[in-house]
């Protein structure tokens, strides 16, 4: 496991989770020419089952956890969900703050400086580090999912 920077404080529930963005894994799909075109919207246009079915098969993906959907990727982190409970594990040890602790956002940034270092800060409006929004793409059309909230995982599944 990596290193960890936790800043906990008493009676803090929610915390976030930091992760360098090399974590991010991308299946790109490319079109057939070199137009820009959201191949997962056009595919959720004309036939939304398959689209589900898509979808189930990244959520089932072993070791990566599936974030949504961005620049005609399906977008997933690196051994997240182990990530996620290792660290709810760690937040698990500490007495002084609430047995309900937990991470209720994941945030991916490249401010980390060290690809083996992930920092646990208490859950806030305004982020501690800035979110890698850049895609590792030239033809994107989106800000890159960079964000992942735990309990609304679907947020970026589907075409807006």
């Amino acid at each position: 496991m990596s290193n960890i920077k936790l800043s906990l404080y008493d009676n803090v529930e929610n915390y976030d989770l930091y992760l360098p963005s090399s974590l991010r894994e991308n299946m790109f799909v490319k079109p057939h020419s070199d137009d820009v075109l959201d191949m997962f919207k056009f595919i959720f246009n004309i036939n939304k089952d398959k689209y589900e079915n898509l979808l189930e098969d990244f959520q089932s993906q072993k070791d990566m956890l599936f974030i949504g959907i961005s620049n005609s990727c399906a977008v997933f982190i690196l051994n997240g969900s182990k990530i996620i409970k290792n660290c709810n594990n760690t937040l698990q040890v500490y007495n002084k703050i609430p047995n309900s602790s937990s991470i209720k956002r994941i945030i991916l940034t490249e401010e980390l400086n060290d690809n083996n270092f992930y920092a646990i800060e208490p859950y806030r409006k305004k982020l501690k580090y800035k979110p890698n929004t850049i895609s590792p793409f030239e033809n994107s059309f989106q800000d890159h999912i960079a964000v992942y909230d735990i309990d609304n995982p679907t947020e970026f599944y589907y075409p807006k």
